[in-house]
């Protein structure tokens, strides 16, 4: 993919710089370079090129390396992974831990399972759902409802080209492009579900499902068939439109008054530059995009930019899991990599919120787990079947 130089991207006022190349910094973009705009993407990772670890995990690669190391960060960061040491504070006992999210072209949707699913209405009403919640000041309802993002659901459902079946549980039905047949585990897992009276449907999905698609779960695709922020956005903005690519240029602080951010301090491998557009985009992320506010504290904005309310870096949501093995025993042999059943019949239950369900692939390697387990095993929204 086409880079840019940071002297040459520095030398040009752009009228916009995206910081982050995920699904939320590419899809904007996009759109902006669609519309005339001169966007410049500004991505702490790296393109994609030669030398990347694609087609399994970055940890199949390690030798028993003690970490952290120059070589196990390296493989991490050619794996489109996040490399650093992360320090969490949130608790009376602090600890480091690398995340499992992306850093690089296409940040963590290079890395995700593909499956993009619509929030349903009593999301947007968290008061309610939670309301003997704890530790967190949750409002009665967002300032927006369900109905009024639906037509940008729709849209991004086209954009992302997702395939898959409806919800029977929902009362809307949106209108996704076919998938392929369930195999036979995932056929298995259904039946088994449907016995039990649930409601199971084939889990919406951002794949093309190519020959020899593996789903790629983790890690990057070698088959190009995975439709990341990358695929279906940034390399367009890029090759078809006035984009352009700066890579490996972290922003470290964006330069604002009251009323606007005026320029974005980056450092590029030795370089330190200052960016100018317009208009500046953060979409870095739930770590980092937080990270970069307060990091841009100033006479302006003391406390942080934008953090007036102190709320900042606080009550970040996490991403976790039940694991649950579901034994189906007419599903033998069968390739079961491909996550591909869903149902939310427990999604609001008696009052409780308890999440989705969704068949989980084939397991990473036992390492991978394990080590994700040590990292933080806690309460969880959602839960995973596993047919086997």
């Amino acid at each position: 993919m086409r880079t840019l130089d940071a002297r040459d991207a520095a030398a040009e006022r752009w009228d916009a710089i995206v910081v982050g190349t995920g699904v939320g910094g590419a899809t904007l973009g996009h759109a902006l370079a669609q519309a005339g705009w001169r966007v410049l993407f500004c991505e702490k990772g790296r393109a994609r090129g030669a030398g990347e670890h694609v087609g399994d995990y970055a940890e199949s690669f390690f030798a028993a390396p003690a970490y952290p190391s120059p070589e196990h960060a390296d493989t991490l960061r050619r794996a489109g992974r996040w490399a650093e040491e992360i320090k969490d504070a949130s608790t009376s006992r602090p600890r480091r831990f690398v995340p499992f999210i992306g850093s690089g072209v296409g940040g963590s949707s290079a890395l995700y399972g593909m499956a993009l699913e619509r929030f349903f209405p009593s999301d947007f009403e968290p008061g309610r759902i939670h309301a003997t919640g704890t530790g967190a000041d949750l409002p009665a309802a967002w300032p927006i409802a369900y109905e009024e993002l639906a037509p940008f659901y729709a849209a991004a459902e086209r954009l992302y080209r997702v395939r898959g079946t409806a919800d029977p549980l929902r009362a809307d039905r949106p209108e996704l492009l076919p998938a392929p047949p369930l195999t036979r585990a995932g056929a298995g897992l259904a039946r088994h579900f449907e016995s039990r009276g649930l409601h199971p449907y084939r889990l919406p999905s951002a794949c093309e499902y190519v020959d020899g698609c593996r789903s790629c779960q983790g890690f990057l695709c070698p088959n190009d068939c995975k439709n990341d922020s990358v695929r279906v956005c940034l390399r367009p903005a890029i090759e078809e439109y006035s984009a352009a690519l700066l890579d490996e240029c972290e922003a470290v602080r964006l330069i604002a008054s009251r009323r606007a951010v005026d320029a974005i301090e980056c450092r590029c491998g030795d370089q330190v530059v200052t960016l100018r557009a317009r208009m500046v985009f953060v979409a870095a992320g739930a770590l980092a995009t937080p990270a970069l506010l307060l990091r841009s504290a100033s006479d302006a904005w003391p406390a942080g930019l934008a953090n007036e309310s102190g709320l900042v870096g606080r009550n970040l949501m996490r991403h976790l899991v039940d694991l649950y093995a579901v034994e189906v025993n007419d599903a033998q042999e069968s390739d079961n990599r491909v996550k591909e059943v869903a149902l939310n019949d427990f999604y609001e239950r008696d009052g409780l919120k308890l999440g989705t369900v969704q068949s989980f692939g084939r397991f990473p390697p036992l390492d991978v787990v394990m080590q994700a387990l040590l990292n933080d095993v806690r309460e969880s929204a959602f839960a995973w079947a596993v047919p086997f």
